[in-house]
């Protein structure tokens, strides 16, 4: 064994065999010279990382080098793949464009130096591992009650979810919660304040093989406002709090309030406020009971027809103007 050799290199050997005598060693004819590479130096990886798409890698120059060679870890099998040869010394990093999203990969690398033809290979240099980070996730859709919102998405592969919801208060968005279950496609959150507006953002994460978490972006902010409490007193609906009549929501045939003073007094405000400025402000329609919508929408659905009375006129009991809150103002 001949030791201190430098790597990477060719050497040639010849080998005498010899005879003693009491005068001195009588060697044969000479041999034949032997001519062997040493092994280059194992590269070095300096870096791997991942988008969605693909896989980087970059690895150090190793002097007398013919070329590398790339190496993934299949997990399936348990070996390393060869994936791809590098032909020069000029070239130190290289993109695996044959990656998938949401999956976890390992790699390596050897350096060879080729002589008379034969590829003599280093050891293989140190692993890097990374996850090729998970598709962008989008909210589908929402179910919601007073106090809950159940969010929907389509389920990528990666190993969980992250949900973020903004804080209006501070202005920031808050991690809520991590869904661990990569199949997982909804999630439900409660303890929310009815009738308010709420914004959610997803993101899906992939680990690698040291537990690294690789995030995905994340897709659209997706609004959602809880229900709000909504009361029928005396066939009057409130919804927090507040009188409303639409088409939905009606108001009974014997509710007569008049004009409401505190609307009327805002109204003569404003009016006051326009006249200085030449401009003169008249209501032209203030409360209707319902006999007079009724005969209203009526007189409507008989000169255009029902439904084009539908479209700009409310049926008895479905008026804001039935409210007393409601008027038409001209000038």
């Amino acid at each position: 064994r001949i030791s201190g050799l430098d790597p990477a290199t060719e050497y040639k050997f010849k080998v005498f065999a010899y005879q003693s005598s009491d005068e001195k060693d009588s060697p044969s004819d000479k041999g034949r010279t032997f001519s062997v590479s040493t092994k280059p130096t194992a590269p070095k990886l300096l870096s791997l990382s991942a988008d969605n798409k693909s896989a980087t890698i970059k690895w150090s120059k190793v002097e007398g080098a013919t070329g590398y060679r790339i190496y993934r870890y299949d997990f399936k099998t348990g070996k390393y793949i060869s994936i791809v040869s590098i032909k020069n010394n000029r070239t130190f990093t290289w993109t695996d464009k044959t990656v998938s999203s949401g999956v976890a990969y390992k790699y390596k690398v050897k350096s060879y130096v080729k002589v008379d033809g034969v590829n003599n290979w280093s050891n293989y240099s140190n692993m890097l591992c990374t996850a090729v980070k998970p598709d962008k996730i989008t909210i589908t859709g929402a179910n919601r009650t007073y106090d809950a919102v159940r969010l929907f998405w389509e389920p990528v592969t990666c190993n969980g979810y992250q949900i973020y919801m903004y804080d209006s208060g501070s202005k920031k968005w808050k991690h809520l919660t991590t869904v661990k279950n990569p199949s997982a496609n909804q999630y439900r959150i409660s303890g929310l304040k009815r009738g308010t507006e709420y914004k959610f953002k997803i993101r899906a994460y992939k680990c690698d093989a040291q537990r690294k978490n690789h995030f995905g972006s994340f897709g659209s902010t997706f609004t959602v406002t809880t229900k709000p409490e909504i009361v029928t007193k005396n066939g009057i609906t409130y919804v927090e709090g507040i009188l409303i009549a639409n088409k939905t929501y009606s108001l009974p045939s014997n509710y007569n309030p008049g004009m409401n003073s505190e609307a009327m007094q805002a109204f003569e405000k404003m009016q006051k406020a326009a006249r200085r400025d030449g401009i003169s402000l008249w209501i032209c329609s203030g409360f209707r009971s319902y006999s007079y919508q009724k005969s209203l929408y009526n007189r409507y659905g008989a000169r255009d027809g029902q439904a084009a009375a539908d479209r700009f006129s409310a049926r008895a009991g479905h008026s804001e103007h039935q409210t007393g809150l409601a008027m038409d103002i001209n000038n």
